[in-house]
């Protein structure tokens, strides 16, 4: 039996986002077929691909915003602005993991502006080295 390409599995979400009751059922529907047919292990890259469709046919731009506490409104439009989405939806991770600022991520850009990822750009610039 051939395996289903990411694109074909991303294929099958996309339409199953308008029938499934609920987010629950289509989850559990993603996560039974992927155990099954052995592709767990492409679960991040369907789901990419999945976005990819949903921003190319709707319109919609799912932007993942992972920072300590929750944002507030004008930061979640400085967001929207900074990817030139008309039409998003801000996906907001909270935790203890992050000292401070905000690591985004959208399709396959990605921007860290957190705390400790400028202290890692510092540390990796060479400087006193001149």
């Amino acid at each position: 039996m051939v395996k289903a390409s990411v694109k074909q599995l991303a294929e099958a979400i996309y339409a199953l986002i308008e029938s499934a009751k609920t987010q629950k059922e289509l989850t559990e529907t993603i996560a039974a077929y992927l155990v099954v047919e052995q592709q767990t292990k492409d679960a991040d890259r369907v789901l990419r691909e999945v976005e990819r469709l949903r921003y190319e046919r709707d319109g919609v731009l799912e932007i993942v915003a992972s920072s300590r506490r929750n944002l507030n409104e004008s930061t979640k439009q400085v967001i929207s602005q900074i990817f030139e989405a008309k039409n998003s939806k801000i996906v907001e991770q909270t935790g203890e993991n992050l000292v401070g600022g905000v690591s985004i991520q959208a399709l396959d850009k990605w921007l860290d502006l957190s705390i400790r990822g400028r202290l890692n750009q510092l540390k990796n610039t060479n400087l006193g080295k001149g």
